[in-house]
């Protein structure tokens, strides 16, 4: 193969990869940025958009744990779900919420669960945390979280 050509097709190869984000872009320069003052925790549930109390539903009561994006109105909703809980007590707490390029998001968490000797009901449960925050042009694409 000739050196022209032999260009083209490395050009080519490295478009192709850059397309499906295996090489980083320029973005990933800033990669690790806390976006922990750009996020909120919803508290009531209840103001959500539908498609977002759907999603919530259709999480909460799963038996192991999970979790969704959803997008409506210029904002992305990252819903965190435990799944099913023998009693009352449990919780999710963010951690910390990193943005490794334009379209992913890293989230830790901790499931907070009730102390040793805490008057707790024996009924189940099904602890959900619901974040928000601003992303107009829907760049969030993917989620990423770890609960411990």
């Amino acid at each position: 193969m000739d050196g022209k050509r032999m260009r083209v097709c490395l050009l080519a190869f490295l478009m192709v990869f850059a397309f499906w984000g295996v090489i980083p872009s320029g973005s990933y320069a800033s990669a690790e940025e806390p976006l922990e003052t750009s996020f909120k925790i919803v508290e009531n549930i209840k103001y959500l958009p539908n498609e977002v109390k759907n999603k919530v539903q259709e999480l909460q009561w799963r038996v192991t744990d999970g979790h969704a994006l959803v997008h409506k109105d210029g904002i992305a909703y990252v819903i965190l779900s435990l799944g099913i809980r023998p009693t009352t007590g449990y919780a999710i707490e963010v951690d910390s919420i990193v943005r490794i390029n334009d379209t992913r998001l890293l989230i830790w968490a901790n499931e907070v669960k009730p102390q040793p000797h805490a008057v707790v009901s024996p009924q189940l449960t099904s602890p959900v945390q619901v974040l928000s925050m601003p992303d107009p042009f829907h760049k969030i694409k993917h989620v990423s979280v770890w609960i411990n």
